[in-house]
């Protein structure tokens, strides 16, 4: 027979801040090129019966995908009232270069609380486009959506 053990609140024991130095060192031109390249990218679900939780993506070319990354709900963004025929709630996936081919992965949570993942392959973010909008539909499945400016 084992003996209880008392319940012990879980205490914070160290704690090491960190602090980023005074920037000192120039960004190269690739490093600011790239930041410029860099799109806001969300996702309208129009579906309550799936709820978004992680997604990662994957550049063409690249050998292994992303890390998984948590989805943002509700970001606050003026997204919503661009789309007013469109009802849902909406995720931030995260900044993608615009003009170039990448796969999304979606880990979602369905109403048997099985984690499943919807994939959308060779998307990409046009130039001209400030933001991506990436719809999970209600009957058709997954597409994604360019919102020019």
């Amino acid at each position: 027979m084992s003996a209880k053990r008392k319940y012990s609140k879980p205490e914070l024991l160290r704690y090491r801040p960190h602090v980023l130095d005074d920037p000192q060192t120039e960004a190269s031109p690739e490093d600011a090129a790239a930041a410029e390249r860099l799109r806001p990218l969300y996702l309208l679900s129009e579906r309550k019966d799936l709820t978004p939780i992680a997604t990662r993506l994957a550049i063409r070319g690249d050998r292994r995908r992303g890390d998984w990354q948590k989805v943002l709900q509700d970001p606050g963004t003026p997204l919503a009232s661009q789309r007013k025929d469109a009802e849902g709630k909406l995720y931030f996936l995260g900044c993608v270069p615009h003009s170039i081919h990448f796969n999304i992965e979606l880990q979602t949570l369905g109403p048997d609380t099985k984690t499943r993942i919807a994939v959308a392959s060779e998307v990409s973010v046009p130039s001209d486009g400030k933001l991506g909008l990436f719809l999970l539909c209600k009957k058709h499945g997954v597409a994604f959506v360019p919102r020019p400016n």
